[in-house]
């Protein structure tokens, strides 16, 4: 079985992976203006990974991610001595780690449903760990905007320590854009797990508020990370996150220059976060040479050196048990929310450009579809007003002809009685009198009822009341089969630069449910 570089892609993003180390080596994804980048650090062959010239770029790392301390612990007894490869710890499963292995691609797949998965068997004592464990990670495209990873453990023999992590570089603005202290950052997390000099937990859950490791509202991380030796890298307690879908909301990040938004949601309990302390002249994809936090890492995770912490969650995973961790990457931009089409060229007019827009789309019957949002049915909103304010002027010049006071029964509201009067011009005389200045006074409590009621002709819609210039409500009823008229006379311009061909037949199916709600 040899290393071989794999793509997931659904028309939106791009992924790259690698049965080696089950690791990403490329995303590719687009900015506000739909201009894409590939915003993770790595390699563009799996030799440089295969020779570990990156500091754990893009893979997952395991049986144990993060330092366990002095690469010692004790487990039903029995003492276990792992490979001290981060002197005086054993960091992210030690020397040949899970991001150091071959992975069996058991399914891949880049059609509709874009995904593969790969498998490992982790054998009894491999880096000093008890008993056989069988792995899976699966990354899939499950939306046109988000990257989703699944990772499953079973011990099949020894209860073993199991706490995986995904270990990418992320740099919004692309890989090789320079730093990512520019980037703001927000973490779901009111706890932090300090550490000692060798960057081993305490044991202490520190609250942040009034340290520099509050990230509980967004934060440059420029802000604050002068106050932190060496920088950030640092586990993070997961307790206030948006739960949806059984995953917590974890972190939110947020590049200026590209508008990318990234947000991470898991149910892991921990997250590390690191700003790529100790990137140092890494020669990375397309020319690039990374430096010093040249990119971030949000590794969610078991807590560090859980496995010595007895009020740390626990990691260890009894044979037959499954260990289980997921992760869900979701991409956007600051205009919308969501990942934006790509722009077209400018040397179109603007109509074009805007009836490109889907808007319209044909279904199986030949309907075209006219959204009431998106840009045609922004001009379709923008033909009706059009028409509102018509109707509206030649209304308030009906209502300028018109003189005389208006009489206004005892106990009746003034604006009622304006509005009756404005009814009885357009829809005829109404029941009752009126004379004079002042009030005119009703015989019965059930006349004075009566009087604040405006009348309705039948046969007629009334449709919702506007206000002119001068404040006075009026009441019409507009014209449904006029405005029908219109509104298609303006459609078939418009969806024709859609379509290119002519529209007769099919605008004969077209519902206008949508526009007589937009006109009530």
């Amino acid at each position: 079985m040899a290393a071989e570089l794999y793509e997931l892609s659904n028309g939106t993003i791009t992924v790259k992976v690698t049965n080696f180390g089950a690791t990403i080596t490329s995303l590719l994804v687009p900015d506000a203006n739909g201009n894409l980048a590939d915003v993770v650090l790595g390699f563009d062959t799996v030799e440089p990974y295969q020779k570990g010239a990156g500091r754990y770029f893009g893979c997952i790392v395991g049986r144990v991610a993060n330092r366990i301390k002095e690469g010692k612990f004790t487990l039903n007894g029995l003492d276990y001595s792992l490979h001290i490869n981060n002197p005086p710890n054993s960091l992210h499963g030690g020397k040949i780690g899970f991001d150091k292995v071959l992975w069996e691609v058991a399914e891949y797949n880049n059609d509709e449903f874009p995904s593969i998965a790969l498998k490992y068997h982790s054998k009894d004592g491999e880096e000093g760990y008890p008993g056989d464990l069988s792995v899976t990670a699966k990354y899939s495209l499950p939306s046109d905007r988000s990257l989703k990873l699944e990772m499953e453990a079973v011990p099949t023999n020894k209860a073993t320590p199991v706490s995986l992590a995904q270990h990418t570089y992320w740099n919004l603005a692309g890989h090789s854009s320079g730093h990512i202290l520019d980037h703001s950052i927000q973490i779901w997390a009111s706890h932090v797990t300090p550490v000692d000099e060798n960057l081993i937990p305490t044991g202490e859950i520190m609250p942040v508020t009034g340290t520099p490791f509050d990230f509980t509202s967004e934060r440059k991380i420029d802000s604050r990370i002068h106050e932190v030796p060496v920088g950030y890298d640092h586990n993070y307690v997961l307790e206030c996150g948006e739960e949806r879908s059984g995953l917590r909301h974890a972190a939110r990040v947020k590049d200026p220059s590209s508008s990318r938004v990234l947000d991470l949601w898991t149910d892991a309990p921990g997250m590390q976060f690191y700003t790529g302390n100790f990137v140092n002249g890494v020669a990375g994809k397309g020319g690039a040479v990374y430096e010093k936090h040249a990119g971030l890492c949000l590794e969610t995770q078991g807590f560090p050196n859980a496995i010595n912490q007895p009020n740390f969650p626990p990691i260890v995973v009894q044979p037959g048990e499954k260990y289980k961790h997921t992760m869900l990457f979701e991409f956007s931009t600051l205009e919308t929310g969501v990942v934006r089409e790509k722009r077209r060229p400018s040397h179109q007019s603007s109509l074009h450009k805007m009836a490109q827009k889907e808007d319209a789309t044909n279904d199986d019957g030949g309907c075209v579809k006219i959204g009431t949002t998106g840009t045609i049915g922004s001009l379709m909103t923008r033909e009706i007003e059009s028409m509102k304010r018509s109707e509206q002027a030649s209304s308030s010049a009906q209502r300028k002809q018109q003189t005389g006071p208006v009489s206004i029964p005892c106990g009746a509201n003034p604006r009622r009685a304006l509005q009756r009067r404005n009814q009885t011009n357009e829809y005829g005389s109404t029941s009752g009198s009126s004379s004079g200045t002042g009030h005119t006074h009703c015989s019965s409590h059930e006349d004075a009822q009566k009087s604040r009621q405006p009348p309705r002709k039948k046969g007629h819609r009334h449709a919702t009341i506007l206000r002119s210039s001068d404040d006075s409500p009026t009441s019409r009823n507009l014209d449904a089969d006029k405005v029908e008229k219109k509104v298609h006379a303006y459609m078939v311009k418009v969806v024709d630069l859609k379509c290119s061909n002519p529209m007769s037949s099919r605008l004969k199916k077209l519902s206008f449910s949508k526009l007589s709600e937009s006109i009530s």
